[in-house]
Formats: C-alpha cells, sequence, structure tokens
C-alpha cells in the first residue's frame, strides 16, 4: 500500500510524506521524488501536521477504512 500525503493547495502542492508497509519501497519513492517523510503505518502518515490533503492508494479492501481515517482526521481526501 502506498499514500501520497500533498501539503498546499492546487496547483502548487507539495510531497511531504509516503507510506508503503514495504519500507525499502517507501525509501525508493522518497529518494526518486525528494519527499522528506516515510512512514510504514497510514495512521502516522494522516497524522502528519503539514498535511492537508491525502490520495489513498491502498488495495481495494483498504481503500474505505483509510479514507474514513483521513477524513476522522480533518484531511481532504
Amino acid at each position: 500500500m502506498v499514500t501520497f500525503l500533498y501539503s498546499g493547495s492546487s496547483p502548487n502542492y507539495e510531497i511531504v510524506a509516503v507510506a508503503s508497509r514495504r519500507e525499502e519501497y517507501g525509501k525508493q519513492l522518497a529518494n526518486e521524488f525528494g519527499i522528506p517523510h516515510v512512514f510504514r503505518e497510514p495512521a502516522e502518515l494522516i497524522g502528519h501536521p503539514n498535511v492537508n490533503l491525502v490520495v489513498v492508494l491502498p488495495p481495494a479492501p483498504q481503500h474505505a477504512a483509510l479514507v474514513r481515517a483521513a477524513t476522522a482526521a480533518g484531511k481532504d481526501v
């Protein structure tokens, strides 16, 4: 599962974090795109204070729960 978190407003946004249960993959994305924060748990990513928009891209069975968690945290999804 990979989730990107964006901070800022469109069209000028900044990717501030990525979450992946596969830690090496998360680090690879962070290095490739200059993303400053890498998390293994989506909850940590959702709780990041500089995030105002969450793009949720997990397998289908996990999607609804992550969308609910992000909206409950006051994030745009």
